[in-house]
């Protein structure tokens, strides 16, 4: 089993430092944007806040899970190391080769996107200029994460700590203005509930999800935390927590500024909001202040990913070079440049709401096999001490895994298009493994780190 970091990387982020990884990669553009694709699909106030609830608590079930297994197994790519640890290479290569192509540079491009929508709040942009937009911060802070790991870490603690400021103040304000209208709140949806909303609800959900994403993007970071086995459960479920909190909240302000019908048209549902409580000038400062939340997210989840492709090929799972650590920087460059380079390309080329769709769907599916995972692994090791253990096993994964499960189906039959192009790229990942990297002797191998970066 290996535990190890991985060798050139160091363990130099505290607790903290985690938490504020986790927290501002989490709050990026999702909570600014997607509240109008909630609201189209969950026609009342009520049906909103209950997904954002179901949404949070199905997060924190996950945050228990992975808890247990980053601090079981804290080296450096997270589910990728879960994977091939409990089920071998060939699921942990597809889960890699989905990593790299659809699930974490659909989410910069995602996140970005965002960033290119509110700065057309202060700047009109075209179609086209959204999209050169959110190239443009895709490259600046991926060379961040070229040049160092502290680096980053510094930048994502300043910009978690004034987004998370900024935020609070907004819902304070939101919640005690004279503009906002509670009786907003108990505004009844069209028709009854019955099996045919529950569905379509379920792409909200979809949605709610992805905007919690990234509770458990530090196990990709595993290798680089100090005494992770106290430190990871820590950061991750006060992480959790803490964002469950302020979503509600933040939505509760949106649905007693904007109205219903409002809310479902729009995709600055923030910047609606805050013109409500503050005027044209105040809305302004706003989307200011949510163009630095947004750029935190993305910064942390540009910081993150790259750990995956690094040790894929450290592992010789992957192109070697990717596996590469910069003799400098001791970064994982190479794979910041090919997560940074396909990024753009996903930028250019989909919409936000396919991006959400391709990048839910395979997210999830991961989730449940990390799940699964936990299960052998208490199964294959029962005497190893754990630092974290998942309260209420095996209950919690297994109802974890029930609702993921029947989210996953639901997505599946609501979006055939976008789940199947998931499912797709999944099936191509089985070639491209046997024909390149099955063949590889991998048992002698381990991380280069000072050649020379192509």
């Amino acid at each position: 089993m290996n535990e190890g970091n991985g060798e050139g990387l160091l363990r130099q982020l505290s607790w903290l430092d985690a938490t504020a990884i986790i927290i501002g990669t989490i709050i990026g553009s999702g909570i600014f944007i997607t509240p109008g694709l909630v609201a189209r699909n969950a026609p009342s106030p009520g049906l909103i806040l209950i997904t954002w609830i179901v949404g949070g608590l199905l997060c924190l079930l996950g945050a228990l899970i992975f808890a247990e297994l980053a601090s079981f197994l804290p080296a450096t790519g997270g589910i990728y190391v879960f994977l091939k640890e409990a089920f071998g290479p060939l699921m942990s290569f597809i889960f890699g080769w989905l990593f790299l192509l659809v699930i974490k540079p659909g989410a910069i491009a995602t996140i970005t996107t965002g960033v290119a929508i509110y700065v057309g709040e202060l700047v009109p942009l075209s179609p086209l200029g959204i999209k050169l937009v959110a190239i443009f911060f895709i490259i600046i802070i991926s060379a961040v994460h070229y040049r160092g790991v502290r680096l980053g870490s510094n930048i994502q603690n300043f910009l978690t700590s004034l987004k998370v400021i900024l935020i609070l103040g907004f819902i304070v304000v939101g919640l005690t203005s004279s503009a906002a209208d509670w009786s907003l709140l108990s505004v009844g949806g069209s028709g009854g509930f019955n099996l045919e909303m529950l569905s379509v609800m379920g792409i909200a959900l979809a949605a709610v999800l992805w905007t919690y994403d990234g509770w458990a993007d530090i196990c990709y970071m595993a290798g680089e935390v100090k005494d992770p086995g106290r430190s990871l459960p820590r950061a991750i479920l006060l992480s959790t927590l803490a964002v469950i909190v302020i979503y509600v909240a933040m939505n509760i302000v949106f649905i007693i500024t904007v109205p219903m019908d409002q809310m479902a048209i729009s995709d600055r549902v923030a910047a609606d909001s805050a013109r409500t409580l503050l005027g044209a000038g105040g809305a302004t400062l706003v989307t200011i202040a949510i163009l630095i939340s947004i750029i935190g997210g993305a910064n942390g989840s540009i910081m993150l990913g790259p750990r995956v492709f690094y040790q894929m090929g450290a592992d010789g799972y992957f192109f070697r070079w990717t596996g590469r650590i910069h003799p400098k920087f001791r970064t994982p460059a190479n794979a910041v440049v090919v997560q940074g380079v396909w990024a753009a390309v996903l930028a250019l080329s989909g919409t936000f709401e396919q991006l959400v769709n391709y990048f839910i769907f395979t997210t999830w599916f991961f989730f449940v096999l990390s799940t699964l995972a936990l299960f052998i692994f208490r199964k294959r090791y029962p005497d190893i001490e754990r630092p974290y253990s998942t309260p209420g096993y095996p209950w919690v994964p297994l109802a974890f895994i029930a609702i993921a499960l029947a989210m996953l189906l639901n997505s599946l039959i609501q979006r055939p298009l976008e789940s199947g192009i998931g499912l797709g790229f999944a099936i191509l990942g089985i070639p491209v493994y046997y024909l390149l990297f099955r063949k590889r002797d991998v048992t002698e191998q381990t991380a280069p780190t000072t050649d020379e970066m192509p």
